[in-house]
């Protein structure tokens, strides 16, 4: 299927980290190239990646600077102003948004001026938090009506987005790529060295910032029953406090002295791609135990149990969001209840005490990360586009 000129709106794109970047790269960096024309934020460092990316990059000033409430106003403006030009330079058939807002709504404007069919992408916070505010949730409503195609990363946000519609739209759901070969394989002196060092086994861990949706908390109120089968057992923390709960690491902290197992929780607070390979293939087992936070803060997909079944690692999730499409329950690993500490450890004892249930879970996941490879998805991306 020949792909239409696309004008593909981000405020966040690459060298940025993160999984949204890492989605959009992964999918326009297998578009023809004289097919994707890509608008985004003037970042430091940028050239370097634009220029082995093979397709145009143009990037601009974004400033979240408008009115009180609608600071993405100032940002919606900016891409609407070079969206129209790049449109008519490149002659652009149809906008692509990666948001609903700040892009879906200068993606809106730059269809209906210039009578092109739109797409818009959605993922999980700028859903289910935005739609309780009645100027967001009218204009999420307007944009989701008006998209030739919406495309939620899961099953959960596609039911919010049809919440909001209130009538039939066309969704078609695209999950993440899971890029296997942008993950450094592990090294196994540097394995058994962070074994020997944490002094314990099994060892648990969770790759994730330290948000309380996240669910680290609970998974330490877990550890005192964990411990009471498993003794010499660790948790591993991994994720830095950007972008997530403020001062969140010393309520960890606090919780996990108040419950006499501070030994045995260990807090790193950042690690290199290569070093996330070493901490992976030494775990034992991998837990996310997310839960819905108010107003609306809850889990999209989970590209991280991606990562854990690439290392053939059995994983623990909550029974939230769009977790239950990134976590085959009973499969790769087991869904729980992520309010619940009972259920977390439950679920991780009849994992650790099982050996050949943990080595199928971790074989089911590797070959579930390998069907959402960027290849696969991308094909289902370009299905989800026939007939526009």
């Amino acid at each position: 299927m020949a792909l239409k000129k696309t004008l593909f709106l981000s405020e966040l794109y690459p060298p940025l980290i993160g999984g949204t970047c890492s989605m959009f790269s992964g999918r326009f960096g297998l578009y023809p190239k004289d097919r994707i024309v890509v608008l985004t934020k003037a970042v430091e460092g940028a050239e370097a990646f634009d220029q082995t990316a093979g397709y145009p990059i143009h990037r601009i000033p974004l400033v979240a600077n408008g009115p009180k409430g609608f600071e993405w106003a100032g940002i919606t403006w900016s891409l609407i102003k070079s969206g129209m030009a790049l449109a008519r330079q490149y002659r652009i058939e149809r906008i692509e948004c990666a948001r609903f807002l700040p892009e879906g709504v200068a993606g809106y404007a730059l269809a209906k001026l210039l009578r092109k069919k739109l797409i818009v992408n959605y993922h999980a916070e700028e859903v289910c938090v935005l739609k309780n505010y009645k100027v967001e949730r009218f204009l999420l409503r307007r944009i989701i009506r008006a998209a030739s195609l919406n495309l939620p990363v899961s099953s959960f946000i596609a039911s919010q987005i049809r919440e909001v519609a209130g009538r039939d739209i066309r969704v078609e759901i695209v999950p993440p790529g899971f890029n296997s070969s942008a993950i450094a394989p592990s090294d196994k002196e540097a394995v058994q060295r962070i074994r020997s060092q944490i002094g314990g086994q099994p060892i648990l861990l969770t790759v994730a910032r330290l948000q309380k949706r996240k669910g680290q908390d609970n998974v330490i109120r877990a550890l005192p029953e964990i411990l009471q089968t498993f003794p010499n057992a660790r948790y591993i923390i991994l994720g830095s406090d950007q972008g997530g709960t403020a001062n969140y690491r010393q309520e960890l902290e606090i919780l996990a002295q108040q419950l006499g197992v501070n030994h045995q929780v260990i807090f790193v607070a950042d690690a290199k791609q290569n070093e996330l390979s070493n901490y992976y293939a030494a775990s034992d087992l991998f837990l996310m135990p997310n839960r819905f936070e108010p107003p609306g803060d809850i889990e999209g997909f989970g590209i991280v149990f991606l990562e854990a079944g690439f290392f053939k690692k059995p994983v623990i999730g909550g029974n939230s969001g769009g977790v239950v499409d990134a976590v085959r329950d009973g499969n790769t690993g087991f869904l729980v209840n992520g309010i619940d500490p009972h259920d977390i450890a439950q679920k991780s004892i009849g994992i650790l005490s099982n050996p050949g249930l943990a080595a199928n879970m971790g074989e089911n996941g590797f070959t579930f990360a390998q069907s959402l490879s960027h290849e696969r998805v991308f094909e289902r991306y370009q299905r989800a586009l026939e007939g526009l």
